[in-house]
């Protein structure tokens, strides 16, 4: 094997009974009245998901479905049940966040290649595709009367590469980028965190696993997978209560939540005021951004919970390195934040320059991942999908991430920072030139540059430099108005400066260094 190739675990041999809807069936009857799913909207034992799913999926099937099922849905066991329903009937499905802007709806029903819309949203679907109203005691019924019929029906067989999910991320063209996610990495990630669980489980017990983001991201599927296919439970904390510490706190007490899947940024918010509730009862796995010393501290104080950092782009599906964190901090690595680990089972990574050549320990670069996580690519640009999965390195395969690391010489891999203008905003990937091209979109801009603003230790904000086309040009109310008809709140800008003109080095690359900050008098507006 190369040297520049670490590699956890052996990729095991497809086989379509291990693929994540045939576990989840076999779990399913299994388990039967114990509790599959808790939402606001409804609390399913494992015979109800059962029956819900499959009476869906019958319907699905019945539309001849073979591309992926769009889910515009709110927040609940409902919307749960039509994604499952979706890889039930062997479609996949693109779960699109029916809060965001109805433009941006339109553009990513558009984008996914749907042609059934499973929502409960009467002005839901885009012209040409069909609506299936989320009625979740009409497919439980349905289900049970199949049943007793005995014509309950499981799972489609699915092949390796087969679609599981579909996933929307920011991209540079202004456009959202639609990563494909088959089922083989949708399996191998979702055992890899069953097995992580599992060690808390204790006697055959179920755990309590919390899933505080909207499945429109895959930051949630720690908790989902995994806890459908190890018959435990998982709770889709409303988004309401998963921002405010002091219900937030509440849900715990109330539910005893075991395991948590979170941000670093959020879990922060809610430690600051609701402190020792806040966490869970048995393992605390963070991820979605950097993860800095003095969260770990400030957890170890209030907790000797066992704590994974976690990460994996969206590319990568969800996680492809974990780092378990010290109780000890006489036995933390002496990184400056809390590494990013090692590879999970079945990945492998290297550290290459510039030109995907490796380079040695301790010497920064870029990280490539291989192995099982792999996405096929992006939807309907081959082009794009050719530049960041190369199939021409000599190991294979990979997805060149972008992130700058080092790794040590016993393998753990610490984080950097990137090579391009990408960051992350509570966990969302943010390509600033998405959000730099909606606010030059914007009336009375000229020009704009986005820039994240924000110094170690603290969460970063965008701020948007506008060269108005007549001065004094737009408050921040009055663009961030017109922006929320086409982003999501996680990428409006949190100041506006407007300037004369933009400030350019010699070469004519923006002077980021010459912007004025944000909050100085007669700066930002």
């Amino acid at each position: 094997m190369p040297a520049d190739a670490e590699v956890a675990g052996r990729p095991a041999g497809w086989d379509p009974d291990r693929a994540v809807p045939a576990l989840i069936w076999d779990v399913a009857g299994r388990a039967g009245r114990r509790t599959a799913v808790v939402g606001a909207d409804a609390t399913l034992s494992y015979a109800e998901l059962r029956h819900a799913v499959a009476g869906l999926a019958d319907v699905l099937r019945d539309h001849g479905v073979a591309v992926p099922v769009a889910v515009l849905a709110h927040r609940g066991a409902a919307q749960l049940v039509a994604c499952l329903a979706a890889l039930h009937a062997g479609a996949g499905y693109a779960c699109v966040d029916a809060n965001q802007p109805r433009a941006r709806i339109d553009s990513q029903l558009r984008g996914c290649g749907a042609a059934v819309v499973v929502t409960d949203r009467d002005d839901a679907p885009v012209p040409g595709q069909v609506a299936l109203p989320v009625d979740l005691a009409r497919w439980i019924a349905a289900g049970a009367a199949a049943e007793h019929a005995g014509t309950l029906r499981g799972p489609l067989p699915v092949a390796a590469d087969q679609l599981a999910y579909t996933v929307f991320t920011s991209g540079s063209t202004g456009v959202p980028k639609v990563v494909e996610i088959p089922h083989a990495a949708l399996a191998n990630y979702a055992a890899f965190v069953a097995r992580l669980a599992a060690a808390e489980r204790g006697d055959g017990g179920q755990l309590r696993f919390a899933s505080v983001t909207s499945l429109a991201t895959d930051l949630g599927h720690t908790a989902v997978f995994p806890a459908l296919i190890g018959g435990d439970t998982v709770h889709l904390v409303p988004t309401e209560t998963a921002t405010d510490p002091d219900d937030f706190a509440d849900y715990q007490d109330a539910h005893r939540i075991d395991v948590l899947k979170i941000t670093p940024s959020h879990l922060a918010a809610l430690l600051d005021e609701a402190g020792e509730r806040a966490l869970p009862r048995r393992l605390l796995v963070v991820g979605g951004e950097v993860c800095r010393w003095d969260l770990v501290d400030q957890v170890r104080e209030l907790s000797d919970v066992r704590m994974v950092n976690h990460y994996g782009p969206t590319e990568t599906t969800v996680g492809a390195l974990t780092f378990e964190v010290p109780t000890d901090p006489a036995t933390r690595p002496a990184t400056a934040t809390v590494p990013i680990g090692r590879p999970i089972d079945n990945a492998r990574v290297a550290v290459v320059d510039a030109d995907l050549r490796p380079v040695a320990p301790g010497v920064e670069g870029e990280l490539l991942i291989f192995g099982a996580g792999l996405a096929r690519g992006y939807r309907d640009d081959s082009v794009l999908t050719g530049e960041m999965f190369p199939t021409d390195h000599r190991d294979g395969r990979c997805y060149r991430t972008g992130d700058l690391v080092t790794r040590h010489p016993d393998g753990l891999v610490e984080f950097h920072g990137r090579r391009d203008g990408q960051v992350k905003i509570r966990g969302h990937r943010v390509e600033l030139g998405e959000v730099e091209q909606a606010v030059r979109r914007c009336a009375g801009v000229r020009r704009a540059a986005v820039v994240p603003v924000g110094g170690a230790g603290s969460v970063p904000r965008l701020v948007a430099y506008v060269v108005p086309s007549e001065p004094p040009g737009p408050t921040a109310r009055e663009l961030r108005d017109q922006l929320r008809e086409t982003l999501p709140d996680y990428l409006l800008p949190g100041a506006v400066v407007c300037l004369e003109e933009l400030p350019r080095t010699p070469s004519g690359k923006l002077d980021v260094r010459a912007l004025p900050v944000p909050g100085r008098p007669g700066a930002a507006r």
